[in-house]
């Protein structure tokens, strides 16, 4: 009997349909649960004299049925939606302005244009860059994304919150970036795409929306493959760099009437380097070599050694990238001054590491502490009025670290910044609203290094100097007058090496004391790998 399989089928199929409608929402959302059973009783009623004819047989068949359209027509009204959040009440000024945080992996700053590209990738990018403030030197806080971010979001370096090294997500002690501004009354949404930014380690804190991926749900479960081939849009868990700007779109139309912070991280130009067609070099390697590029693992382990011709194709397609990435950008962009919203918001952008194209030996990122992997772009425009736009096209050549955006983000709101314990960066503010500011600096850490032994370095005013841990080797680098960072002084300059690597040690020191009396890295949480997580890492070569 047809019916009986039908019915066999559906007692197996409803639980999986449940359990994806809580695993896609979080929770069995009371709207959720209202909607189903408003619907079922709808079709029950209207079904009522039908089955009631039946047999207790077919009458339980046919309500599993409903149940079964119930849940799929649930399911696929309510996540092709944007949520409807509520922020806290606002302890801040009624004219908080809206806050634009863009994050771009892998993108190293002398591929924008406003850096001295002269290959034209980034027309977005400089165009905003005219606009705002752009530091012409900005440090990562590592040369991968996890700590690097996590410096971005708490203020503090790697040696203070030790992500993660020691502590396995981003450390409750250390307030975020979103947790202050959603104190101060802010709506606080965030989406992208990065494994290592999903929300169980740590980075989703403080966020009413946080949407990244990619999503680490049943994915191979029964329910989710009916679910997918039903309602496509349904099951996303997966993000391509055009979606992302879409959903960053979508939110920002919905919520242009809230102070909100909307952070969005793109995952291009990361490696697997793939962009779209349209956006591919104009060059005969494309045709020799491919339009993709994902060789990471082998080419890190030496199996794989490009010659100048597949290194010239591979860097290519690195630059496609970025230009998809740059076009979306505008196109978000454009939305904001479409809403009204540009000249009012703060906008910030940056990235977490840079990328190496073999300048000093090596391919990629998270195994040096070299500018091409550390130098980041960051341009910042601050709210716009007709009396404060002296700021427009303002550079500043000082050396600063990622780790002052969260400072920079609190202040240019009037929003507090949290613990004066804690060894914050300074905000950024006076470099553009200032009169007058001291040409000094601190000391600029970045360690945390993924591959090939440890490194730490300290930047402090126009030099760099590099330790090796296991090594103990040392470099120092004038970065005026050697930016490219291939004249090694520290032999011919012992005096200037053992300054540096004393100013290293007291920021070691301090930083290690400071986390220890938080109790960092002696929490027992661990951030839970599931499979999909796994494949993804495994993919771009970060775990065997």
């Amino acid at each position: 009997d047809l019916l009986l399989l039908l019915t066999a089928f559906l007692v197996l199929l409803v639980p999986f349909l449940l359990t994806e409608i809580v695993l896609v929402e979080g929770v069995l959302a009371p709207g959720s649960f209202l909607a189903m059973l408003l619907l079922a009783a709808a079709m029950l009623g209207l079904l009522w004299p039908y089955i009631w004819k039946r047999s207790l047989f077919r009458r339980i068949a046919y309500g599993l049925v409903i149940a079964f359209a119930v849940a799929l027509a649930v399911i696929g009204a309510r996540t092709n939606n944007l949520p409807k959040v509520e922020r806290a009440a606002s302890t801040s000024p009624s004219d908080q302005p809206p806050i634009v945080l863009i994050t771009i992996d892998t993108l190293r700053a002398d591929s924008l244009g406003s850096y001295g590209s002269e290959i034209g990738l980034t027309p977005s990018l400089d165009e905003l860059a005219r606009e705002s403030v752009l530091f012409e030197r900005t440090v990562a806080s590592s040369p991968w994304t996890m700590p690097s971010m996590a410096s971005i979001m708490t203020g503090v370096s790697t040696l203070v919150h030790q992500t993660p090294d020691r502590s396995p997500i981003l450390p409750s002690v250390l307030p975020t970036l979103a947790e202050e501004l959603q104190k101060s009354g802010y709506l606080t949404l965030g989406v992208g795409r990065n494994a290592h930014l999903r929300a169980s380690t740590g980075f989703s804190r403080g966020f009413d929306y946080y949407r990244f991926y990619p999503r680490t749900y049943l994915a191979g479960s029964l329910g989710t493959q009916l679910l997918r081939a039903v309602f496509p849009a349904a099951i996303d868990n997966e993000a391509t760099t055009r979606d992302l700007a879409r959903r960053a779109t979508a939110l920002v139309e919905r919520y242009s009437n809230d102070p909100f912070l909307l952070w969005v991280h793109f995952f291009d130009p990361h490696i697997p380097y793939a962009p779209p067609s349209e956006f591919l070099p104009q060059s005969s390697a494309i045709e020799r070599f491919g339009t993709r590029f994902d060789k990471v693992r082998e080419v890190r382990s030496g199996r794989l050694f490009p010659d100048s011709e597949q290194r010239a194709w591979i860097q290519s397609l690195y630059e496609g990238e970025i230009r998809y990435v740059d076009h979306e950008i505008g196109q978000f962009l454009s939305t904001l001054e479409r809403l009204d919203l540009f000249d009012p918001a703060l906008i910030v952008v940056t990235s977490d590491h840079g990328e190496e194209f073999w300048e000093h030996g090596g391919f990629e990122h998270g195994h040096a502490l070299n500018d091409k992997v550390i130098g980041v772009p960051l341009i910042i425009k601050p709210p716009r009025s007709p009396q404060a736009s002296s700021f427009q096209g303002r550079r500043v050549v000082l050396p600063v670290s990622i780790e002052s955006v969260r400072s920079t983000i609190l202040d240019v709101v009037g929003a507090p910044a949290g613990d004066p314990d804690l060894p914050l960066a300074r905000s950024l503010v006076p470099y553009w609203a200032a009169s007058q500011l001291e040409d000094s600096s601190d000391p600029i850490i970045s360690g945390a290094v993924r591959y090939f032994g440890q490194q730490l370095s300290v930047v402090l005013g126009r030099y760099k100097y590099i330790r090796h841990l296991e090594e103990g080797r040392e470099e120092l680098y004038d970065l005026v007058s050697d930016p490219s960072e291939f004249d090694n002084l520290a032999l011919s300059q012992p005096d200037l090496t053992l300054e540096l690597s004393e100013a290293l040690d007291r920021e070691v020191e301090e930083g290690h004391r400071i986390a220890e009396e938080l109790g960092i890295g002696l929490e027992a949480a661990e951030a839970p790998l599931d499979k999909e997580t796994e494949r993804e890492l495994r993919s771009l070569g970060y775990i065997d």
